[in-house]
């Protein structure tokens, strides 16, 4: 396998490593994850569930249970009707991308990237053999059917869409959504629509899932997760949503790598989905706290002027706003982690070499000391 399908993710994490085999305290802002205590409805399903026998190995596609209750799920939350047969489990949504990625490419196949894109997203469409083709966005990080337009041509067969988005944070329109839907079916192209952030939703604007928006999923193939809303990483659990055929082609591909599941992370998954809306409230409420900690800092301290995240955990920021004289946001990430004790991620990661990303799912003191860190460094140099 080709090392160039490492971001530059990695080069950061192995030098946070490298500092603290050092001895050095790092404020981590480059996490990926809610760095918040599992809810104790899933603590207690973890606790009750663990006592089990034993654990036998559970259908490819998920325990029926854990399905039915993802389903329920889909329906209440983001008004989408599906069935079991339209439905598996995987073993985290960066699993459920692959999959997704290699039932869709083959060899000499392109796929649309929107910029700023989630890196596995283009590591994916590498593995699959096909070509990574970026897709510019506007100023708000959102794409238009001219910037689809303008990157398309008769090789592109598959457009990777983060709604809700990491790192921009944006959240799409239903509006914006069924014309880029509308553009996907004119030019022969399967819409990966990552979700996985979607539930987090801090001004409540409702954001439709794309599924409800193509309920015959001919045209869309949707993932999901439990590892963002539920902030039960660890455990992975995510999900793809498809038609029959295409979860037959994902059914056949899971058997023969992973197998399936764990039986007792789907067990836990269950319990968290079936009260979501107690989960998903109290999480979301920790998490904007943080983020409007973050936002006040950048507001004041920085001057900034951007638009607060709608969604996920980051703050997608240009390099500009540290620094006037670094121009690379690898060289800035690891010159703020070496003279600050701060990581962050470099945007190069996301195919945006001016920015930087911040992220507020760490804990509210590294959020506020890691601010600290940033401002004094900014001012001295």
């Amino acid at each position: 396998m080709k090392s160039d399908i490492l971001s530059d993710t990695v080069k950061i994490s192995q030098e946070v490593a490298n500092l603290r085999k050092q001895g050095q305290t790092i404020l981590d802002l480059g996490v990926g994850e809610t760095l918040i205590p599992l809810d104790q409805i899933i603590r207690n399903s973890l606790n009750n569930n663990s006592l089990a026998e034993r654990f036998n190995y559970p259908p490819v596609t998920g325990l029926t249970d854990t399905i039915e209750a993802f389903c329920y799920y889909m329906q209440e939350r983001f008004k989408v009707l599906i069935s079991a047969e339209n439905c598996i489990s995987t073993c985290g949504g960066k699993h459920a991308s692959y999959l997704a990625s290699r039932i869709t490419l083959n060899k000499n196949d392109k796929a649309m990237l929107c910029l700023p894109y989630w890196p596995s997203f283009s590591a994916h469409a590498k593995i699959c053999h096909a070509t990574p083709v970026l897709v510019k966005s506007d100023d708000k990080f959102k794409i238009s059917l001219n910037d689809l337009d303008n990157a398309y041509d008769e090789s592109c067969k598959l457009l990777y869409l983060n709604n809700a988005g990491n790192p921009s944070g944006v959240l799409y329109s239903e509006s914006e959504l069924l014309n880029i839907l509308e553009w996907a079916k004119n030019h022969k192209v399967l819409i990966l629509s990552d979700e996985v952030y979607l539930a987090i939703d801090y001004e409540n604007k409702k954001s439709p899932s794309l599924a409800s928006l193509d309920p015959n999923l001919e045209n869309s193939i949707i993932i999901q997760s439990c590892s963002k809303s539920f902030a039960m990483t660890g455990l992975r659990v995510g999900f793809v949503i498809a038609n029959k055929q295409r979860i037959k082609q994902l059914t056949a591909l899971q058997s023969q790598t992973i197998g399936n599941t764990s039986t007792l992370a789907q067990l836990v998954a269950k319990d968290a989905l079936l009260n979501y809306k107690v989960i998903e409230k109290s999480l979301t409420n920790k998490l904007k706290l943080r983020r409007n900690l973050m936002a006040s800092y950048l507001i004041e301290n920085f001057g900034w002027k951007g638009i607060v995240p709608l969604t996920s955990l980051y703050c997608f920021l240009p390099i500009k706003l540290f620094t006037n004289s670094i121009s690379s946001s690898l060289n800035l990430s690891v010159r703020l982690l070496k003279e600050a004790s701060v990581c962050v991620v470099p945007g190069s990661a996301f195919g945006e070499d001016n920015y930087i990303r911040l992220s507020f799912g760490a804990r509210t003191e590294t959020i506020r000391k890691a601010m600290e860190e940033l401002c004094r460094w900014r001012n001295i140099n």
